[in-house]
Parts: structure tokens; C-alpha cells; sequence
């Protein structure tokens, strides 16, 4: 039998805001040396993170307490000298205070972390069993833990190798929690921090959320799940795990909840968390087990580069409001004004021009998570146009099949797949072909065109084909008028945060970081905005601002565009056909939408 490495963590005490590691390597008695790296990344986070930054002390040393050289190597490899030993101890510190699912944060009330910021692994035996043992520094501190329990001894769990030990969150403390049931299954949310959530309507609402889920895929892959929520001031966001998933949310962004407050829910603060975690658990099935093959086998040392980060994010995007549609937590008028949300954000990027999903998959490493002021004008999000083109593909499948398949065939057969090798991750091309194999047509033109390539979505001919329309028109409160820049508040006077290649200041000495102070010789201010300088503007007319560049004052004249449309809608067609009735009931579960105008406000 193999012996398991072993790791003791201890977080004592708190207030030093310190994890302290030991890590026990047995079976060296043939080696002369060995090494120890940290990841440098996340899976789920494909950024190259640097945690070996936030190490200090690393120190070795035999059973019996003699001390062993260790050399660093490379930025996160230490080469510790092991002759003569059976077995040797590598022991270190990490700073821990970098409040964020990727990272890891201790404090006088938790410690949580991400297991790739903190666990090194010896080289050539990330297949080695572990072992974890983790010292709470508060006697009433409880451990959340999603691995496997050692039953006799507390704190201690297993894991088969250090692809799970790096898939298992882990978070501590003296925490409210809720459990539910789920096909017999039991979900434990966690919450660290305070926030304005409503244990009640939770309680009500997870269960339709994985039970939509499960239901796709016939069944949970797991035998518990556990939801670790970290309530911050603003932060948003999730990192999906095998049987667990890590939330950061504002702590005051859960809605209100009112004595009618039943689904379907109009509470769009209260929508978004849902969709958080809608997104975080449909990834137990899409990337946790249905993956790409270049995440069938991770180098955490270095970027493992793929093309399809758009079947893992952007189909997670469009199943996340789906699973809410499709649990009954809101309607469907409610969906799509969340669609129509989403087309606007996609309109509004003149990147979605420049970056196919395919590249923007394949450079997430430098570009999705590293924004500036340019990002807008030479990305687009796997996340946003993703989705929408996963939904475009469902409408195709289901217009080609009469209704009679979808784009769950698609990933329902992968996770069949899955299942006779678990050990394998899909190939390029794989959705292409199994889509048009479920189809029963050539899709590769739909493939050339929207994700290999950066051409937009005919939008009212795809959802005409379902009886349905989009709408486009300006918000009544936005000027006509249009300069094509973003600004934020800086010291009360707007500065420019980012300016459209497709806007008029493109085409002017405008740039991001200029500070405004006038416009048509007028203060601007917080309380005398750009925009309130704008109303009295007309397309076409020549706006004279003025500002400060590197404390240098400048004028420059920007000849107004009209404002781009701002306010989208989807509605029902006035009279749609018996057939695009059909397929709009089989993709939206009901033909009960509005004909008058619902736009998104």
C-alpha cells in the first residue's frame, strides 16, 4: 500500500493572519534530493496567480528533528535535501490575506482557503494519496471540509491524490449554516461575514435550483455537496469544485424578502445570487467532469492553454438562468429580460469585433482577468457571448430537430462520455461535431461564424424563428447625444475610465486617465455631470471639453454621435405561427409572454 503524503495546517494564532504548513513526504530513502513546487493557478481561474509570492520560512528536516538544506530553485520550486532519510518533513508559512475564492484570508474570525494557494506538491507524485489534518485556532471553530472524513480522528480528511486535495476548499469558524436535501443528497451553504440574507427563502429556493440541475443530467454526481459563502463589501463571484463550490457576494446584496415573497422572483439582487450559485454547481457536471482534454491533466506550474473555455463557462452561463427558469424562481418574461440584458452588455462591446470566442478562450491567461482601459475595445467575455451563442445554438438544434432535440442532447451525451472514461476530456471540436451529429446538419458554418469568427448574431431572424422579437431604442432619460467614453469620479470631477474605438472621442487627442473640468465652457462636476451637460446637446453638434492631462491643461472639440440604442426588450411577435409557438413552448416552457413592450430598465 502506498503511504499518503501528509499535511498539517494550522491558522494559530489568527491574528497573524499566517497558515503554517507542514507536509510529511514518506518513501525518500532513494533520493538524494527532492523537490517541492506550489501551483502557480487555479483550475477555474486561468490566470497565472503567483502564490509562491506570499511563502516564507520554508524549512525541512528528518523524523527525529535534524535539520535539511532546501534551496530555492525556481520562482515556486524548493529543492530540499533528503539523503539518508526515510521520510522528510518541509515545513512553511503563508501570508493569508488576500480575501477572495482563489486565494486565501485569516483573521480573528475565519480562515479560509483555496488549496492550490497553500498545499506544495513533491515532484512526480501528485497521484500520491494524502492526507489533511487541520488545527482550528478556536476551540469552537468549526471546519468545512468537502474531502473525505477520516472517521477516527477530528480535523482529518483523505483525498486520492493532489488533483482532489487541490479541488477541496476549505473554510473555518464560527459560522451560520443552512442544510437542505436534494434527491436524498445533503447541501451545506456556510456563510462567513454578515449579510442581509434570508435563511427561509434559501432554504425554499436552493433545493429547485440543484434539483433543475440534477434533473438535466438525471441524477447528482455526489454523495454531498458543500456551498462555502464568503459576504464581503463588494466583491462578486464563484470557483467551482468537485462536490463543492467557494461564493464571494456583497453582504447587502441578497434583496429584501417580504411576507408574499414567494417565486417567481422580481428581485433582481436576490436573481443574481441565485445565478451565482446556479453557475458555481452546474459546473459539477460541465468542466468538474465533462472537460476539455487539455484539463484532463493539469500543469499547475504553467498555463495549460485551450480553445474552449467557452464550452466551460459560456454553456455554464447559459444553463445558470436556465436552472432558474426551469426550477419555476422566476418567469420567463423575467428570462428574457435577462437575455435582452445580456445582448445589450454584448452590443455595447466593440471587442466582441475584434476577439472571436475561440481566441478569447484561448488568451483568458493575459487578457480576461488582467482588464484596462482598452479591454472594451479588444476582448469580448467567453462568459456573456458565450452564453448567448450557447442559446443560439439550442434554437438551431431545436429548429433543425422540429423541437424534438436541444442542446441538453448535447450535454447529456458528454457526460455519458464521461462516464465510460472518466479519465479522458474531450477533444477539439468535440461540441461542433456532436451538435450537428444531434442536429442532423453540417453546423460548421455556425461554428466559422460565431465562434471561430467575430460576425453578429442576426438577432431578429433567430428569434423570430420562435416568435419572438427583440427591441431596441434609447432609455428616455440618455441624451441623444453620444462622446463614446466612460468616466468615474475622481476628487468630483469625472475622469475617463475608457473610451470606444466605434465612439466620436476615438477620433479626437481624448485619454483614458484625462480629467474633465468643463464642457462647452460649463463646470463639470459630481453634481454637474457629463451627461447632465449632454441634454442640451444635439447629434452632430461639436462639444469643447476641457481637462487636465499630467497636470497640463487641454481642449479638444468631439463632434457628438446619436446615443447607440441603451434599452432592450424581448417580446412575443404579434402573430407568431403555430410552429414557432411549439418551439417557444419547448424551449421557454410556456407561449404566456407580453406583446407590449418589456424593456429592460
Amino acid at each position: 500500500m502506498t503511504s499518503p503524503i501528509e499535511f498539517q495546517v494550522s491558522a494559530a494564532p489568527p491574528e497573524r493572519r499566517r497558515l503554517s504548513v507542514r507536509m510529511t513526504i514518506p518513501d525518500v530513502a532513494d533520493r538524494n534530493q527532492i523537490e517541492v513546487s506550489l501551483p502557480v493557478w487555479t483550475p477555474g481561474s486561468y490566470l497565472v496567480r503567483e502564490y509562491a509570492r506570499h511563502v516564507q520560512s520554508v524549512g525541512a528536516e528528518g523524523t527525529d528533528g535534524t535539520e535539511q538544506d532546501v534551496t530555492k530553485k525556481e520562482k515556486s520550486t524548493w529543492r530540499v535535501d533528503c539523503r539518508d532519510l526515510e521520510t522528510v518533513v518541509v515545513t512553511y508559512d503563508i501570508y493569508a490575506h488576500e480575501l477572495n475564492v482563489r486565494e486565501k484570508h485569516v483573521d480573528a474570525t475565519h480562515a479560509f482557503y483555496q488549496p492550490t494557494a497553500v498545499f506544495m506538491h513533491p515532484e512526480g507524485r501528485l497521484g500520491r494519496p494524502v492526507e489533511l489534518e487541520v488545527a482550528p485556532p478556536v476551540d469552537t471553530w468549526s471546519v468545512h471540509c468537502p474531502l473525505p472524513a477520516i472517521e477516527s480522528a477530528q480535523h482529518r480528511w483523505r483525498a486520492d491524490d493532489f488533483d482532489m486535495l487541490y479541488d477541496a476548499p476549505l473554510e473555518m469558524g464560527d459560522h451560520p449554516e443552512l442544510t437542505f436535501e436534494v434527491d436524498g443528497t445533503t447541501h451545506t451553504m456556510v456563510f462567513w461575514g454578515e449579510g442581509n440574507w434570508d435563511r427561509e427563502r434559501l432554504e425554499r429556493d436552493l433545493p429547485d435550483i440543484v434539483a433543475a440541475n440534477a434533473e438535466l443530467f438525471g441524477g447528482l454526481p455526489y454523495d454531498d455537496y458543500l456551498f462555502i459563502t464568503l459576504l464581503s463589501d463588494g466583491e462578486y463571484g464563484g470557483l467551482e469544485h468537485r462536490n463543492s463550490t467557494a461564493l464571494i457576494y456583497p453582504r447587502d446584496e441578497f434583496g429584501r424578502a417580504g411576507d408574499d415573497d414567494e417565486p417567481p422572483i422580481n428581485d433582481e439582487a436576490y436573481q443574481n445570487f441565485l445565478s451565482l450559485v446556479a453557475h458555481e454547481h452546474f459546473h459539477v457536471w460541465n468542466v468538474k467532469r465533462i472537460r476539455p482534454e487539455a484539463l484532463a491533466s493539469i500543469d499547475y506550474q504553467q498555463e495549460n492553454y485551450l480553445r474552449e473555455l467557452w464550452t466551460v463557462e459560456g454553456i455554464t452561463s447559459y444553463y445558470d438562468t436556465r436552472a432558474l427558469l426551469r426550477g419555476g424562481l422566476i418567469d420567463a418574461e423575467t428570462y428574457l429580460e435577462t437575455i435582452a440584458k445580456g445582448i445589450r452588455r454584448l452590443e455595447q462591446t466593440p471587442g466582441r469585433r475584434v476577439q472571436s470566442l475561440a481566441d478569447a478562450s484561448f488568451d483568458a491567461w493575459i487578457k480576461y482577468y488582467r482588464r484596462d482601459e482598452q479591454t472594451p475595445n479588444n476582448t469580448v467575455s467567453y462568459y456573456l457571448k458565450g452564453s448567448l451563442i450557447s442559446m443560439l445554438l439550442d434554437l438551431r438544434i431545436r429548429r433543425a430537430t422540429d423541437g424534438s432535440r436541444s442542446l441538453n442532447d448535447v450535454m447529456t451525451r458528454l457526460f455519458e462520455r464521461w462516464r465510460r472514461e472518466p479519465e479522458s476530456g474531450y477533444a477539439p471540436g468535440t461540441h461542433e461535431a456532436l451538435a450537428s451529429e444531434i442536429a442532423d446538419r453540417d453546423l460548421s458554418q455556425f461554428f466559422d461564424t460565431f465562434i471561430r469568427g467575430t460576425a453578429d448574431p442576426d438577432w431578429d431572424s433567430e428569434l423570430s424563428a420562435i416568435g419572438l422579437e427583440l427591441n431596441r431604442q434609447l432609455d428616455e432619460e440618455t441624451p441623444e447625444a453620444w462622446l463614446g467614453l466612460r468616466t468615474d469620479t475622481d476628487d468630483g470631477r469625472p475622469s475617463i475610465r475608457s473610451i470606444r474605438d466605434d465612439g466620436p472621442s476615438a477620433r479626437v487627442d481624448l485619454a483614458p486617465g484625462d480629467t474633465l473640468i468643463a464642457a462647452n465652457g460649463y463646470e463639470l462636476s459630481e453634481q454637474r455631470s457629463l451627461s447632465r451637460r449632454l441634454d442640451d446637446v444635439a447629434p452632430g453638434d461639436t462639444v469643447t471639453l476641457y481637462g487636465f492631462r499630467d497636470g497640463r491643461l487641454f481642449s479638444t472639440d468631439v463632434v457628438a454621435d446619436s446615443h447607440p440604442p441603451d434599452d432592450y426588450g424581448i417580446r412575443l411577435t404579434a402573430d407568431p405561427s403555430k410552429d414557432q409557438l411549439e418551439l417557444l413552448k419547448g424551449w421557454l416552457g410556456t407561449t404566456d409572454i407580453s406583446t407590449e413592450e418589456s424593456q429592460d430598465e
